[in-house]
C-alpha cells in the first residue's frame, strides 16, 4: 500500500523525474544516440517491491546497486534479466570477438547505465529535499533468478525504512525499449522531507 498522499507523491515523482530527464541526456551524449527515459508509476511502501516480472527461470539476474552516503542513507536496486542485458549490449556496444574484452565492456556499460541513473536521482533528492548525499560506485553482482530474494535480503543489511519502486522505461534510438526492475530503499528522513515539502 502506497504511503504518501497524492501531493507527496506527484512530488517525488517530480524529482525522479528531473533526475531521469538529466539522465536521458547524459546517456544520449556518451552513446551518442537518443535515450529517453520515462516514469509510468511510482510506490512507496514498507513492503519489499515484487520483482518477479524481471525473474525468468533458470536465467541469471544482473544486480547493480548504488548506496547514498552523507547526511541520510539509503540504496538503489537495478535488476536485469538476460534479455534486458543482451538489449542494452546490442544498443550500447559494437561488437567484440575477444571474450574478456566484450565481458569487461558488458560490466562496464551496465555500470556506467547505473552510475548516470542513480547519481541523477540523487543529485535531484539533494537538491530538492536539501541533503547534502552522494552516490558511492556502483556494485554489481549476478546471481542465479531462485537466489535473487536472498541476494537482495543480505544487501539490505538491516530492516528498510521504505522501498521505493519506480516504474521505468528505457528508450533506446533503435527501436530497444526495456522495463527493468529499479527500486530504492530509503530512511525515515527522506519521507519527513517530502512531506514537508508537499505540505
Amino acid at each position: 500500500m502506497n504511503i504518501l498522499s497524492k501531493k507527496e507523491k506527484a512530488l517525488a515523482r517530480q524529482i525522479i523525474d528531473a533526475g531521469y530527464q538529466n539522465a536521458a541526456k547524459s546517456f544520449s551524449l556518451v552513446l551518442r544516440q537518443k535515450i529517453e527515459i520515462a516514469i509510468s508509476e511510482i510506490e512507496v511502501t514498507k513492503a519489499e517491491p515484487s520483482y518477479g516480472r524481471v525473474l525468468k527461470a533458470g536465467q541469471n539476474i544482473t544486480m547493480l546497486t548504488t548506496k547514498i552516503i552523507g547526511e541520510v542513507g539509503g540504496k538503489s536496486f537495478l535488476l536485469l534479466n538476460e534479455q534486458e542485458r543482451a538489449a542494452i549490449y546490442s544498443a550500447c556496444l559494437s561488437s567484440q570477438k575477444d571474450e574478456e574484452v566484450r565481458k569487461t565492456m558488458q560490466e562496464a556499460i551496465l555500470k556506467e547505465i547505473d552510475n548516470i541513473v542513480s547519481a541523477t536521482v540523487i543529485t535531484e533528492f539533494s537538491n530538492a529535499l536539501g541533503f547534502s548525499i552522494y552516490g558511492d560506485v556502483p556494485q554489481l553482482m549476478t546471481v542465479p533468478s531462485q537466489e535473487i530474494a536472498s541476494a537482495i535480503a543480505r544487501d539490505l543489511e538491516k530492516e528498510p525504512d521504505y522501498f521505493l519502486t519506480v516504474n521505468t522505461r528505457f528508450f533506446f534510438e533503435n527501436d530497444t525499449a526495456l522495463q527493468p526492475c529499479f527500486f530504492w530503499i530509503l530512511s525515515s528522513p527522506f519521507l519527513e522531507r517530502i512531506r514537508e515539502r508537499a505540505a
